[in-house]
């Protein structure tokens, strides 16, 4: 831990922020936090500081076709942070976002959920060569469950059953007088 005068450098893992403190030998200067800088800065900052992600070291690696290479600086910071994340835009406009899902000596590949939840998607990575290429699936499991998900006739909603409910009720009740009857009904 280097000093300078009264000050310490504390230097926490490479994703958290580094925070300059005040040691406490006295000269005149109060403890507390005297300078912020993410691991990606060079130089620290006081007063209010926001601390991004592009700050720490976290970035977004766009990229607009479906195969194609990464710059070298690009797949540096993929090596450099496997907490960076692709962007990749599909045809159709939907913009997603890519985490890394796998990865051995010389494929990294990157996973995103489809926005309608009926398949995923990948961006396969050559690690060596900076090399990539864009596929998709589609889940007949996935499709289905969303399917049913989304079809608003298969699906009762509680305010209607409670509808149902009384009115099957007062149904019983009418038909025969007997109010004991509306136990026999189905919650």
């Amino acid at each position: 831990m280097p000093v300078n005068n009264n000050i310490t450098v504390e230097d926490s893992t490479p994703t958290f922020p580094k925070v300059l403190t005040i040691v406490s030998t006295g000269g005149g200067i109060s403890s507390g936090v005297r300078g912020v800088k993410g691991d990606a800065e060079q130089d620290y900052r006081d007063g209010y500081v926001n601390i991004t992600p592009a700050n720490i070291g976290f970035t977004l690696i766009e990229v607009n076709t479906a195969t194609g290479t990464l710059p070298a600086a690009s797949l540096k910071l993929l090596k450099d942070n496997l907490q960076n994340l692709m962007g990749y835009e599909t045809a159709n406009g939907d913009k997603y976002v890519f985490r890394l899902a796998t990865r051995n000596s010389s494929t990294w590949i990157y996973s995103a959920l489809k926005l309608d939840l009926t398949g995923s998607m990948f961006i396969t990575l050559n690690i060596t060569t900076g090399e990539y290429a864009y596929t998709e699936t589609t889940s007949e499991t996935q499709k289905e469950v969303t399917t049913h998900v989304e079809d608003a006739d298969l699906h009762v909603s509680q305010e209607d059953r409670a509808n149902w409910d009384s009115k099957v009720t007062a149904t019983v009740e009418d038909n025969d007088g007997n109010s004991d009857d509306k136990n026999l009904i189905l919650s």
